[in-house]
C-alpha cells in the first residue's frame, strides 16, 4: 500500500469527510484559517479549487459532505446549525439552509434523493430534517424517541436512521410525511447500504472494550440478514465499493 499521490494543505489542517463527482475530490479542512472545502483532480490530486465555509455565529467546523450528482453539500453545527449548497464548478455557496434555533446540535449527517437533503441530527431527541433541494428551506422533519443520530442512510425510497442512545435502533422514515414506519431493534452507531440491503455497524458495551458488530438487514422486513460478530477492532464506520463493505 504506496501512496500513488498525496496532497498537502496550503495551510495546517485537520481533514474531514471526502465526496467525489467521479473526475474531482471533494475534501473538508477543519479548524484553522483555510476552513472549506478542497477540490482535487482525482488523479493528481492538483488542488483545482477551493470554497471557504464561514463557521458563522457559534457554528464551529464543518461536518458532512455529499454529492449528489449536481451540488455538494456541506454543514456546520452546533449554534446555529448550516447546510451549504455548493456549485462544484465555481466552487462557491449558492444556497443556504439554516436551522431553527431547535436544531442546534453538535453533529449532521447527510443524505439525499432526488428532490431532497436530509440532516441527521445528533441531539436529544434525535432528529432528521427534511430540506427542499431548489429552496434550502426545511420540508418537515422526523424526531426519535432518544439519541442520535449516527450516519444515517438514503435508498429504496426510504430514509434509515440509526438512534444511539434511549430507544435504540435504526428506524425507518417515510420522507411523505417524515414518519417512520418500521425499525429494526440494535445499538447502532453507523448505517449505510449496498443497494439492496441495510449495512449496520453495532456497538454493545459491557467489558473493558466494547463488542462490535457488523449487519445486513433487510429493508423490506427490517429483519436481521446475517452479522460478523464478536470483532473488538472492528471500527465504526462503513463504506461500499460496489463489490466489499469496508
Amino acid at each position: 500500500m504506496i501512496p500513488a499521490s498525496i496532497f498537502t494543505a496550503p495551510t495546517s489542517q485537520r481533514y474531514g469527510g471526502m465526496a467525489t463527482d467521479g473526475i474531482s475530490l471533494y475534501i473538508i479542512g477543519r479548524y484553522s484559517a483555510g476552513h472549506g472545502i478542497f477540490k482535487l483532480n482525482a488523479t493528481t490530486f492538483a488542488l483545482e479549487g477551493f470554497c471557504p465555509v464561514p463557521a458563522i455565529l457559534g457554528a464551529s467546523w464543518t461536518g458532512d459532505i455529499i454529492f449528489d450528482g449536481t451540488y455538494i453539500y456541506t454543514c456546520s453545527v452546533n449554534a446555529p446549525t448550516f447546510v451549504f449548497q455548493i456549485n462544484p464548478t465555481t466552487m462557491t455557496i449558492v444556497g443556504t439552509w439554516s436551522g431553527d434555533g431547535t436544531d442546534d446540535c453538535s453533529e449532521i449527517h447527510l443524505g439525499y434523493d432526488a428532490g431532497y437533503i436530509y440532516a441527521g441530527l445528533y441531539k436529544t431527541p434525535g432528529r432528521v430534517i427534511q430540506i427542499n433541494k431548489a429552496t434550502m428551506l426545511t420540508v418537515a422533519k422526523w424526531n426519535g424517541v432518544g439519541v442520535g443520530t449516527g450516519r444515517i442512510t438514503v435508498f429504496g425510497g426510504f430514509i434509515y436512521a440509526p438512534i444511539t442512545t434511549g430507544v435504540t435502533g435504526v428506524y425507518k422514515i417515510n420522507p411523505v410525511g417524515m414518519v417512520d414506519v418500521s425499525s429494526y431493534a440494535c445499538f447502532p452507531f453507523w448505517t449505510g447500504n449496498d443497494g439492496v440491503r441495510l449495512l449496520v455497524t453495532e456497538k454493545q458495551f459491557g467489558g473493558a472494550d466494547p463488542v462490535r458488530y457488523f449487519r445486513r438487514v433487510n429493508p423490506a422486513t427490517m429483519l436481521l440478514i446475517d452479522s460478523y460478530d464478536n470483532v473488538t477492532a472492528l471500527g465504526d464506520y462503513i463504506t461500499w465499493d460496489g463489490t466489499y463493505a469496508y
